[in-house]
């Protein structure tokens, strides 16, 4: 994954493949731009509060795993 996808999407049927248009788009400017929807009433973020708040629970519980050697379990709950 990058900024700036790149690739095309091919579909394979029985009859043949053909490419499937798309549109590429930054991923950063997609973000914001959902972000300023959500705030704006016009949808939701691409990622919520709580995908943030189990985000960083996975990143604390790697962190004491990698400074103490051992299993950590990681609390998903919100």
């Amino acid at each position: 994954m990058t900024q700036m996808p790149k690739g095309e999407v091919m579909l394979r049927t029985k009859d043949g493949q053909r490419q499937l248009p798309i549109t590429h788009e930054n991923f950063y400017v997609r973000s914001v731009r959902l972000f300023d929807d959500a705030v704006a009433g016009r949808g939701q973020p691409s990622a919520t509060g709580e995908d943030g708040v189990k985000s960083l629970s996975v990143a604390l519980s790697t962190l004491e795993a990698a400074h103490t050697g051992r299993e950590t379990p990681i609390d998903l709950r919100i």
